[in-house]
């Protein structure tokens, strides 16, 4: 399946390189004889492109590499670094264009546009927009970082070439040249475009919480488990290597009268129902609950409290009372941008008022995975 995925990559972005290979060169012959920076411009930014499709075939040939005994978890995390790379590229060539461009403006030039010129610009702002289109929509469906940045970039260039069809239109209406000026908006177009794709993969890189719609389905798959014992799960983490390789981990509320003989087969069962559905190994730990305890239902009762009138507490999970220890936990989830330890404290100290006995340790818990109180 991998394999498959691969191969799909590679034949998307060699399309890529050999399309933009050919509108670059026309460009640029094109380009000379009207002596057009905007068209100029504009042809640098396809063979850029083209250089794009390069590094993401290059990515995806050592991304696809066997895991090895260094890197269990293979290669994948390098088709990011090629999106990274792809995403410096672009922005440079725009801020090169840029200075062009305003050189040009500065000291304008002459500008010779021909009816050949406009049908060669035309018709590549009608090839970009079907290699857009079909190099995004590959790249969503094969989760394809690199190849969603090229096909959205090779959109973009249709507007660019657009802004040099303008130009070349005035000048044929006016005699006019705003040639250097559409350079100039080309360029800022491609940097906006290089800043995107940086910010984006950069995000992907530092790490990002799980996707809505998939960590939803799993804890739907959780919580519709119907196994006696089995109660809510929480703090669903998952760990991203790559596109397609995905670890994680999660807790689950687990009736503290069960033994382990009884609970290991219903979580090996999830286990192997997501790993086969969603392509991802999870690790389950889980708290021990007793729901129909006293103290622990009286603590419940305070935190639901606590949770409806605070709008920063998500929810709340793990309520655990040691009888021998007199320990009270539980697991407080709050949002982040507030004082976060403050609301915790004020939390702990109403269920201290109510068991002055009992030591409380309330822990600090977030969001990484939406959906842990609304599935």
């Amino acid at each position: 399946m991998e394999n498959t995925r691969e191969k799909q990559i590679l034949k998307t972005s060699g399309t890529g390189i050999a399309v933009n290979l050919l509108l670059g060169a026309l460009k640029v012959v094109f380009g000379l004889l009207a002596g057009s920076v905007a068209l100029i411009s504009d042809a640098v930014n396809n063979i850029t492109d083209s250089s794009s499709s390069l590094i993401t075939l290059i990515g995806t040939k050592l991304a696809g590499r066997d895991a090895t005994e260094k890197h269990p978890f293979g290669f994948g995390r390098i088709e990011y670094l090629t999106s990274l790379i792809i995403g410096i590229i672009v922005t440079i060539t725009g801020i090169e264009t840029f200075i062009n461009s305003v050189k040009e403006i500065m000291n304008p030039g002459e500008v010779n546009y021909s009816v050949f010129t406009v049908i060669v610009i035309v018709a590549t702002m009608i090839a970009k927009i079907v290699l857009g289109i079909y190099t995004e929509n590959k790249g969503k469906q094969l989760d394809s970082g690199a190849l969603k940045a090229s096909g959205a970039d090779s959109k973009n260039d249709a507007l660019i070439s657009l802004a040099t069809l303008i130009s070349a239109a005035v000048y044929f209406i006016s005699k006019f040249s705003i040639d250097a000026w559409a350079g100039a908006f080309i360029a800022v177009f491609v940097i906006k475009t290089g800043v995107e794709v940086l910010f984006e993969t950069l995000s992907q890189i530092l790490g990002e919480k799980a996707d809505d719609d998939l960590a939803a389905d799993i804890l739907k798959m959780i919580k519709d488990c119907d196994a006696e014992g089995i109660g809510d799960p929480h703090d669903l983490v998952i760990n991203n290597y790559g596109p397609q390789m995905h670890t994680g981990s999660v807790n689950v509320e687990v009736d503290a009268s069960k033994s382990i003989d009884e609970i290991y087969p219903v979580i090996r069962d999830l286990q192997m129902a997501i790993l086969v559905k969603h392509k991802i190994y999870l690790v389950f730990g889980f708290y021990a609950l007793n729901s129909k305890d006293p103290m622990v239902m009286k603590i419940s009762e305070v935190l639901k409290e606590e949770t409806e009138q605070v709008d920063e507490i998500a929810g709340f999970h793990g309520i655990y009372v040691d009888y021998k220890t007199h320990v009270i936990s539980f697991d407080l989830t709050i949002r982040f941008g507030c004082d976060r330890k403050a609301i915790c404290k004020t939390a702990a100290d109403k269920i201290r008022a109510l068991f002055p006995d009992y030591m409380v340790a309330a822990n600090i818990d977030s969001i990484f995975a939406e959906g842990e109180y609304s599935v």
